[in-house]
């Protein structure tokens, strides 16, 4: 493994509009499609003290001021220049986004006000977007994940209305040869802000995040076989975790990095390796940062770039970065983010560069960004 020294953090063209809690999907032509999010173009009038991101979760931040974003745009690596793209149907945040095998990209959920379950696909020749069948249960803060047959599987979140709502145990799966969702057996545990991991098995592995019925973190995890169509518990992390991020390395294990302990915990500074050759848990030596709605890329070297936080400890933290080197289970400061931001996307970009882009500034001035820079 060639291992990273030092990385540099470049900016770049902004986007063309400010937005965090969005999505970011690599494009089969290397380009990046950012959508949705909440943008602070309509919410700029609104005092940014009163929005506190923790309170999202577990029972949703006050948004009743925030403007709901369904523009999209695109990033061109090679000219380093945002583009519009045509907008969704829907405003939506909190949504999941991935790139079918079809090269379309399939937008599922979310929240605009009221939970979701509509999804849609968008066409990169024709920049058009498509209504796709509806999720059987609206949700937001859920995982979606493509499948080795060319699936879709969408797990967990929350389907919070006016009404009221509650954390899902509910999983489902798109087959895209029939354009339709299907009901598929259900979670072990509820959860929502959880992770999920498409092992070199093929199955998933769906680790933590909150459960509502102990208004707790979780330290339970299990795993899905997409085959037999079977969950089954496995032995649960060391410690609680929501949050997280979590990155299959190249010898086929997981790094679950930072998160919360607790709804409304302060970010964690801890790592754990999810190994499954054995169904064991190892720690990692500690972050130099404590994070939270961080974001973790794995790099061509097979290294980890973790990268902002919500900055509560250290507002500096937000502009902090980090490697893991996973053969010396280190992690290691690089440069600087030019800005800092949590809430943020990044891309590997086809190059081998990190694209990050927008993002929320954090306390004790919070707002949006739509900055963007290059990690190289």
């Amino acid at each position: 493994m060639q291992t990273i020294k030092s990385g540099t953090f470049k900016p770049t063209s902004p986007m063309m509009a400010p937005r965090a809690f969005h999505t970011a999907t690599l494009l089969a032509n290397g380009d990046v499609l950012v959508v949705g999010g909440l943008n602070a173009d309509a919410a700029t009038a609104m005092a940014p003290q009163s929005v506190r991101v923790e309170a999202l979760l577990p029972g949703g931040m006050s948004l009743d001021q925030q403007a709901y974003a369904s523009s999209v745009e695109r990033y061109d690596p090679n000219q380093q220049k945002w583009s519009s793209a045509a907008p969704l149907h829907g405003a939506r945040w909190s949504h999941t986004a991935l790139l079918l095998r079809s090269g379309l990209v399939m937008v599922t959920g979310g929240s605009d006000g009221t939970t979701l379950r509509s999804s849609e696909l968008y066409d990169v020749p024709s920049n058009r977007w498509f209504a796709s069948a509806d999720l059987k249960i609206p949700r937001f803060a859920h995982t979606a994940t493509l499948l080795p047959s060319g699936e879709v599987l969408v797990v967990g979140g929350n389907n919070l209305q006016p009404s009221g709502g509650e954390v899902l145990d509910s999983v489902e799966r798109f087959d895209p040869a029939t354009g339709q969702w299907a009901d598929m057996p259900s979670l072990p545990v509820a959860r929502m802000n959880h992770t999920a991991t498409l092992l070199d098995t093929g199955e998933l592995l769906v680790a933590g995040g909150y459960s509502a019925t102990d208004n707790a973190a979780l330290r339970s995890a299990c795993i899905f076989d997409p085959q037999r169509r079977l969950w089954r518990e496995i032995e649960p992390m060391p410690t609680p975790r929501m949050l997280q991020t979590a990155t299959l390395l190249e010898d086929g294990s997981v790094l679950l990095a930072g998160g919360a302990d607790a709804p409304f915990g302060l970010p964690l500074n801890s790592g754990v390796l999810y190994c499954p050759n054995d169904g064991t848990w190892q720690p990692t030596t500690a972050l130099t940062v404590a994070r939270s709605r961080h974001t973790a890329t794995i790099l061509n070297s097979g290294e980890v770039l973790v990268a902002g936080s919500t900055g509560v400890f250290d507002i500096g933290d937000a502009r902090s970065a980090e490697i893991y080197n996973p053969a010396s289970n280190e992690w290691v400061p690089v440069g600087d983010l030019s800005d800092g931001r949590h809430s943020h996307s990044a891309t590997l970009l086809k190059s081998g560069a990190v694209l990050i882009a927008g993002g929320q500034i954090p306390t004790p001035d919070p707002g949006y960004t739509g900055s963007a820079e290059l990690f190289s």
